[in-house]
């Protein structure tokens, strides 16, 4: 099931993606699951070469196609985790979705909040990795990248 890495893209660049899409999984609808899963897949098959310790199961784009198409989009989004991600997922009353992720080799706890399950543990995921990536490889989140509420909406900078 697994593949090589394919060529990653700078640092940076996957550092800022890696940022836009967790915003995008926070303020996604359960339409937007599929979508996610996809490039959830995408992102981690890009990632940094220093970050291989935490991604070191990729998945196959069939793999995971088939997944979704079969209605599988929990098991589409668990096994982009990684046999090795330790992982818990919370269902509360109000149909919102918590899942906290720990990467391989890590004791940090990472906690998302998702309108799905599966939306929950690509955050979950997304923010563990861009973590590490910001120890890892000295990155810093982009004063640039436009900010955004807790439910990934962009929202004005505030000055000062």
């Amino acid at each position: 099931m697994g593949q090589s890495r394919p060529t990653s893209v700078s640092a940076t660049v996957w550092h800022d993606h890696a940022w836009n899409f967790l915003c995008a999984c926070v303020a996604s609808t359960p339409a937007d699951v599929a979508d996610r899963i996809r490039e959830a897949n995408n992102l981690f098959r890009l990632a940094p070469e220093a970050l291989g310790v935490s991604l070191p199961h990729l998945v196959e784009e069939k793999a995971i196609e088939a997944l979704l198409s079969s209605k599988g989009s929990e098991s589409a989004a668990l096994s982009l985790l990684g046999r090795e991600t330790a992982f818990m997922v919370s269902r509360g009353m109000s149909a919102s979705n918590l899942a906290t992720v720990v990467l391989p080799g890590r004791r940090e706890e990472y906690t998302a909040k998702g309108a799905t399950l599966e939306l929950a543990l690509l955050a979950a995921k997304t923010a563990a990795l861009l973590a590490e990536a910001e120890q890892v490889l000295s990155l810093q989140h982009d004063d640039g990248l436009p900010a955004r509420d807790w439910s990934g909406r962009e929202v004005e900078k505030r000055q000062g």
